[in-house]
């Protein structure tokens, strides 16, 4: 974890500095046979028409590969600018909305190298690709924001998957 917080600290200091808080830090795993993921945000985006007084730094979250992601163990998928207010009003209309921005939208396939590191910004949306390999597909993730409590009661629509005891404990300066 340090080394990783340590190259890439000039990111990390121009996105959050290094008083940021530690929302979430874990390893995602896809075992063979896991099916590719729903086209989802980790987050919502704050204000919005069901939180119109709420507001949230954005949370940036980073996948770092513990191995080569062979395209059988199944890449993220990102839909870039998928960030915004606009893009998750169209989100939560209905199917046909959905739709039609995943097909007006350019995906991106992550294709993570071992000890690549992915960025996205946690409203961005995303799925993680079907493992059809014979092999266990692991990466690294933490995710960071200069705001350390998540404004809706109870992680609602959050990403704060970290332990309760650890929430709000680390910053990025005391993992560097």
């Amino acid at each position: 974890c340090a080394e990783a917080m340590s190259n890439m600290l000039p990111l990390l200091d121009a996105a959050v500095t290094r008083d940021a808080a530690l929302h979430e830090i874990s390893s995602l795993v896809a075992d063979p046979g896991a099916p590719r993921q729903c086209i989802h945000a980790d987050t919502i985006v704050l204000p919005c028409p069901q939180y119109p007084d709420a507001s949230m730094k954005p949370l940036y979250t980073f996948f770092i590969a513990l191995q080569d992601v062979a395209d059988d163990m199944g890449h993220t998928t990102f839909l870039p600018r998928t960030h915004t207010p606009d893009a998750h009003l169209l989100w939560n209309l209905g199917q046909k909305q959905k739709e039609s921005l995943i097909s007006s939208l350019p995906a991106v396939e992550s294709g993570l190298k071992a000890g690549d590191a992915v960025l996205f910004d946690s409203r961005v949306l995303h799925a993680g690709g079907a493992n059809t390999s014979g092999r266990r597909r692991v990466l690294f993730y933490f995710t960071l924001s200069e705001q350390a409590e998540w404004p809706l009661p109870d992680g609602l629509h959050g990403s704060n998957s970290i332990r309760r005891e650890d929430f709000g404990r680390w910053r990025l300066h005391d993992l560097v």
